[in-house]
């Protein structure tokens, strides 16, 4: 009997050991264009969001962008301190504006915005080993648990239009030819 208690006791204390920490990260991707049609002789901004569960350590970019059919010229924004909160359904999320740039199309066919792909490092507090090590204050800093994600937005397609013509009438009204 002596034996078995002493086998359940470091049974017990040996778990949180044992235990693997399951952490749970919600992590995606979302193209936001201004407009889904535009004219031939027109520009729209197109960005890419990133989304977490938990705030980001890391994040980067495995793929380059090459739009079909369009011309695409980034803007400058500092993504270091863009990192924000928003809820959706109930979940705060964390974002990132990872990139914006202004397309042009180059001839009159849909552009076709290529899937990015994206892996992002996320740092969490790793528990104690024991029970006793926070107790007792000798315990190390604690470590940080590093979990990884992969995530990739799909294929997004903007139609190009020819821009109607306008009658004498309208140009009239406006002032001029």
């Amino acid at each position: 009997m002596k034996y078995f208690w002493l086998i359940l006791t470091s049974i017990l204390l040996s778990t949180p050991l044992l235990a693997k920490d399951k952490v749970k990260v919600d992590f995606f991707v979302r193209t936001f264009c201004d407009k889904n049609e535009i004219y031939h002789d027109d520009s729209t901004t197109v960005s890419y969001v990133l989304y977490a569960t938990v705030p980001f350590a890391k994040v980067d970019c495995k793929s380059t962008f090459k739009p079909r059919n369009a011309h695409a010229r980034p803007l400058n924004i500092n993504r270091h301190s863009a990192q924000g909160k928003i809820k959706k359904n109930g979940i705060i999320y964390y974002t990132l504006v990872w990139e914006q740039y202004v397309i042009r199309p180059t001839k009159m066919a849909d552009i076709k915005l290529p899937a990015m792909e994206f892996e992002a490092e996320f740092h969490f507090r790793q528990p104690p080993c024991t029970l006793f090590e926070d107790f007792f204050g000798s315990a190390p800093p604690p470590l940080a648990l590093v979990v990884r994600r992969k995530a990739r937005n799909k294929v997004m397609k903007i139609s190009v239009a020819e821009r109607p013509r306008r009658s004498t009438r309208e140009l009239m009204r406006e002032g001029g030819m």
